[in-house]
């Protein structure tokens, strides 16, 4: 299959990239996912990423952007040798991060800015992917208009029941008046502290990450854990659901 066609202006004939999928044994030959392009209009073709399955493309002069499963893939030598990046965290102090497993699935190059979309929210890069800055869609802490559905909370937890093997990490959110030192401590539902994070908070929203471990890296049991957020004379708190 080809899921994806794109054509890259260079000073010569345009490089047509395409994204192909495997489709399965056909007449004993099992087809590969990777990308194939040509250089001279379809008279050649050229296969690279062999192995990897790609969905989108863009283009920045010779430079080449291709979005898949393992991260975003980065050529300057027309596809002889790729760069990748699959561990994207945001350079703001904020703690934002995209999960490690999550995949690329578009890519854009406008204006001087990288953006790419991904299973775990939109990434914008002025720096040619040297930072990010990450957009998450979630629910404010404080609404304008609170609800049942969304409530006036300090601090909320996502995704909320976690499934570590799913999820990677799950997000503690919450927000300060300053930028300081954080505390944030996990519960267990005997309230013995399983897990104790020191972390540097900024003035705004944070975002900080557990992954379902104890202070010995150990996953947790399947069950309801309590977290309690400190900074100065603050306390946040809140519940999480850890399943398998």
């Amino acid at each position: 299959w080809v899921i994806s066609i794109e054509e890259q202006v260079t000073g010569g004939m345009p490089i047509i990239w395409t994204a192909t999928w495997n489709t399965g044994d056909t007449d004993g030959q099992t087809g590969k996912f990777g990308v194939t392009f040509t250089e001279d209009g379809g008279q050649n073709f050229k296969q690279t990423l062999i192995g990897e399955r790609i969905y989108d493309f863009a283009f920045d002069g010779a430079k080449v952007y291709a979005a898949g499963d393992n991260g975003l893939f980065i050529s300057s030598d027309a596809g002889d040798t790729w760069d990748s990046i699959s561990d994207f965290i945001e350079d703001s102090g904020s703690q934002r991060r995209v999960r490690p497993n999550a995949s690329i699935f578009s890519v854009e190059y406008a204006n001087g800015i990288l953006w790419v979309g991904t299973s775990d929210g939109l990434l914008k890069s002025a720096d040619q992917g040297s930072t990010w800055t990450i957009f998450h869609v979630n629910v404010p802490l404080h609404p304008e208009e609170p609800s049942d559905a969304v409530p006036d909370v300090n601090t909320y937890a996502y995704p909320n029941p976690f499934s570590r093997g799913d999820d990677v990490f799950i997000r503690i959110k919450y927000e300060l008046d300053r930028s300081e030192s954080v505390d944030i401590r996990v519960f267990d539902y005997g309230m013995n502290v399983i897990r104790t994070m020191n972390l540097n908070g900024i003035q705004g929203v944070n975002e900080s990450m557990w992954d379902g471990t104890d202070d010995n890296g150990i996953q947790v049991p399947n069950g309801v854990y309590f977290y309690e957020v400190r900074s100065g004379n603050s306390r946040f708190r809140g519940k999480i659901l850890v399943i398998e």
